[in-house]
């Protein structure tokens, strides 16, 4: 049974690398088979079963962070547009503490990806406690906005696992 759960999640895998190579020769295809069992024996993942109902709330939920994650791509190079585009040049750069509210490290890697993707605003160190230090373009601006993004991007994350 478990093999048979473990080749249902390798067939995707295999097909998106073939996909990507666009090359379906023998040897292409060889190539893929072993690049996704050494994937799998590498990563060993769980299989374990899911529900119609928590797949649906899981792709919704990864489609709404995607989203959400694009919006504040695109409203954050706004303001660094207008902020490089002002004769003044009205930058307050600072570093600021946004708690990542997990002990995940899974959930705290996606946050810092996140607060990075978006213009203005870098992850510079995460530290022990899951604080992530943020360098910003506008301190004022990432510090009114930075926690209620956080949990917000984060309740989102945590439906999609």
């Amino acid at each position: 049974m478990r093999l048979f759960a473990l080749i249902k999640l390798a067939v995707p895998v295999l097909l998106v690398y073939l996909a990507l190579s666009n090359n379906l020769e023998w040897r292409n295809i060889v190539t893929g088979v072993l690049l996704t069992v050494l994937l799998f024996l590498l990563l060993r993942p769980r299989v374990e079963p899911i529900s119609l109902r928590q797949l649906v709330i899981s792709g919704f939920s990864l489609i709404l962070y995607v989203l959400v994650i694009a919006w504040d791509v695109f409203r954050n190079g706004l303001v660094v547009a207008r902020i490089v585009l002002s004769p003044r040049l009205p930058i307050k750069p600072g570093v600021i503490a946004v708690d990542s509210e997990t002990r995940s490290p899974l959930l705290q890697a996606l946050s810092a990806h996140a607060i990075t993707i978006s213009p203005g605003e870098m992850v510079m160190e995460i530290d022990k406690r899951g604080t992530l230090y943020t360098h910003c373009l506008n301190l004022e601006h990432s510090e009114a906005l930075a926690q209620v993004a956080q949990r917000s991007r984060l309740a989102l994350v945590a439906r999609v696992f």
